[in-house]
């Protein structure tokens, strides 16, 4: 997998679990989403942690 789509894979899948968290704090997720979340596709390294 070319290192593009590896992370564009990976920003798809923070994308997802962020608004899947967003549901999850109910009254509290317009704050949530605020937060942001940018750079993955563009930063120089990635590091994930699970």
């Amino acid at each position: 997998m070319a290192d593009t789509q590896l992370r564009s894979t990976i920003a798809s899948m923070v994308e997802e679990e962020r608004r899947h968290t967003a549901e999850a704090l109910a009254e509290r997720s317009d704050e949530f989403m605020r937060l942001k979340v940018d750079g993955i596709r563009e930063c120089g390294e990635l590091l994930v942690v699970a």
